[in-house]
């Protein structure tokens, strides 16, 4: 089952990554930083997205490191036009120059279902 599931087509609700964490649950300290969202066919290595937070369509909320920060993505249309299975992660640069994925264990899922109409 994948984290989250899309209908083909669609461009809404905007994906939501609330919170970034370290792998012990620690809060990312994302004040100064950046992210970059990366999603991809499952099985394959070119990605089918691939968007920075200084882009319009990825957001990175104002937050501290007791609260956490969070993402969202909003789609573009034709982004979702093809039924699969999928894999994402969000890259974070912080203002340090270090890098952090998130997650650092696993990827992310996501599927696209057919559309009936």
């Amino acid at each position: 089952m994948a984290d989250v599931t899309y209908k083909q087509y669609d461009t809404s609700p905007a994906l939501e990554v609330k919170a970034l964490a370290n792998a012990d649950g620690s809060y990312i300290n994302m004040s100064g930083g950046s992210v970059k969202f990366m999603l991809r066919k499952t099985g394959q290595s070119t990605l089918s997205v691939s968007v920075t937070s200084t882009s319009t369509t990825l957001a990175l909320s104002t937050g501290s490191t007791s609260t956490g920060y969070n993402v969202t993505y909003s789609w573009s249309t034709g982004e979702l036009a093809t039924v699969g299975s999928y894999e994402w992660e969000l890259e974070c640069t912080l203002a340090t120059g270090k890098v952090i994925t998130v997650p650092n264990n696993k990827y992310y899922t996501l599927d696209v279902i057919d559309d009936l109409g």
